[in-house]
């Protein structure tokens, strides 16, 4: 699907939203990763709130790291997004 796009301001506007998707997903990203190398070094500390732990892990995997990847592929005319692939995008869970 092509975007029809007016002029230079439009492509601006529609491009610095989808580098802020990627950027946030990648902030996501980096901080589920950097919680699962201080379980290594935390340990006991971790395991006096597991709940917590477990919670904000999968709110940054599932409900915003996710979400940011698949609002940047979305389909949609109205607005500037990746190119989506063949298959949907797949689970992060490291």
């Amino acid at each position: 699907m092509q975007i029809a796009i007016c002029d230079a301001d439009q492509f601006h506007t529609l491009l610095t939203a989808l580098i802020g998707e990627l950027t946030q997903a990648n902030d996501h990203f980096r901080l589920v990763r950097d919680l699962d190398a201080a379980h290594k070094d935390f340990a006991r500390e971790i395991n006096e709130s597991q709940t917590f732990w477990y919670l904000t892990r999968r709110a940054h995997v599932e409900r915003v790291g996710h979400g940011r990847l698949i609002a940047a592929q979305r389909n949609q005319s109205a607005g500037l997004h990746l190119r989506p692939t063949s298959s949907p995008l797949p689970e992060f869970d490291p």
